[in-house]
């Protein structure tokens, strides 16, 4: 086959949670698949399935079983017989210069926040005078730094350097409201049995929260335009608007 050197892996797969739901052994042959596609140089297409056998030292019924797990997920797709790795191509393109423009204003903004893996102790305390208690729409969606204020008071824990800024950056880019944050703090601590360490497992919580409640959100019905009118009551004539 021919051979790429190296392939993207996303820091979000940490906290997507179609890849933490995956078994250790299907989050491996995740990894793997991406690998055999990027070495096949197909667009996203893997080898045929003897051949991806014969390269995972698997036997091929045990390689289908595992790829049509993936496939229900959305890993993988199947057409005419063929296997795919969804999406593969359009994630292993070259980055644009909007793009590369963006992930650099990214960079520098979170420069301002923290330096060499801490929070400069000025910004950290400039944080803490952000009073949230005070807002009157819990659905409104938060800043950078209110989004931290809003994390370290439910779990009591500061960010841990760049991994933390980019938790806050995921959390802010999905447009997240406190209620969100919230609801996926209290989904972790009434699911899992270990101790909120890291911000970057909230992002997969706070996602998940964020859209139940956009779902359950009744929609708004769209006012009555008012239409002016005359009116004769004899004495002269008046506009109304009914």
């Amino acid at each position: 086959m021919p051979s790429n050197y190296w392939l993207k892996l996303y820091h979000e797969m940490l906290n997507d949670p179609k890849m933490i739901r995956l078994s250790d052994r299907l989050y491996r042959r995740t990894i793997e698949l991406f690998l055999l596609a990027g070495d096949y140089d197909q667009e996203g297409d893997l080898p045929p399935l003897t051949d991806m056998a014969i390269y995972l030292r698997l036997s091929a019924d045990h390689l289908e079983t595992d790829l049509v797990e993936l496939a229900s997920v959305g890993i993988v797709s199947q057409m005419d017989g063929e296997w795919n790795v969804t999406n593969f191509s359009r994630r292993q393109a070259a980055m644009s210069d909007v793009e590369r423009q963006r992930r650099k204003r990214d960079r520098k903004r979170k420069g301002e926040y923290y330096s060499d893996g801490h929070e400069p102790v000025t910004k950290r305390e400039t944080d803490r005078d952000i009073d949230l208690d005070k807002e009157t729409d819990r659905d409104t969606p938060l800043t950078f730094k209110e989004i931290q204020k809003t994390i370290e008071t439910l779990i009591g824990i500061m960010p841990n350097g760049k991994a933390g800024a980019d938790a806050i950056d995921e959390i802010e880019k999905m447009g997240a409201a406190k209620k969100d944050i919230e609801n996926g703090v209290e989904w972790l601590k009434n699911n899992t049995n270990k101790t909120i360490r890291y911000y970057g497992s909230l992002v997969g919580p706070t996602r998940t929260a964020m859209a139940k409640r956009i779902q359950d959100e009744p929609a708004k019905k769209p006012e009555k335009a008012k239409v002016a009118i005359k009116v004769d009551f004899g004495d002269g004539i008046e506009e109304r608007k009914v």
